[in-house]
C-alpha cells in the first residue's frame, strides 16, 4: 500500500458526510493511503486500512467511496470485517486482558460513534467487533 500525506481525491465528498476534524484519520482510496496530518502509521491501523484496501479490489475507488458514504448498512460490513482484522492483530500480539479491554472499547467507540456516524449502539460496535454477530 503506497502511502501519501494529503487528503484523499474524494475529501470534498467525504466532508459533506463527515467532521474531518481528527488528526489521525487516514484514508484509504484503491491501492493508495491518505495521511493527511502526517506521521507514523501504526501496525494495527495499517491492517485496518489493508482491508479496506483488499474490498476496494475489483472497484473503482470512487464508486466504493460513494456506496461507502451513502449506504449505512454498507459501510457498517467494510468496517466491521476491517475493525476485526485490526482487534485480531491486536490480539494476536498483545495478551493483558485490561489492555485488550480498553482497546476493544476504544474501537467499539469509535465504530458506535461520530467517526462513522453513529451506526450502531456501543454494546453492539463491541460484539461485532469480537466478531459474536453481525
Amino acid at each position: 500500500m503506497k502511502i501519501i500525506f494529503e487528503y484523499p481525491p474524494n475529501i470534498a465528498k467525504i466532508r459533506e458526510f463527515f467532521d474531518i476534524k481528527d488528526k489521525g484519520v487516514v484514508f484509504a482510496y484503491g491501492d493508495i493511503l491518505y495521511v493527511p496530518n502526517g506521521g507514523e502509521i501504526e501496525k494495527h491501523l495499517l491492517i485496518h486500512e489493508e482491508t479496506h484496501e483488499k474490498q476496494m479490489r475489483g472497484w473503482d475507488p470512487k464508486v466504493w467511496w460513494d456506496k461507502y458514504l451513502t449506504d449505512k448498512g454498507f459501510r457498517l460490513s467494510q468496517e466491521v470485517e476491517a475493525c476485526r482484522n485490526q482487534f485480531k492483530y491486536i490480539k494476536s500480539r498483545y495478551k493483558d486482558k485490561d489492555l485488550l479491554s480498553r482497546v476493544l472499547a476504544e474501537m467499539a467507540e469509535n465504530l458506535s460513534g461520530r467517526v462513522y456516524g453513529y451506526m450502531v449502539s456501543f454494546k453492539k460496535a463491541k460484539r461485532l467487533i469480537k466478531g459474536w454477530m453481525f
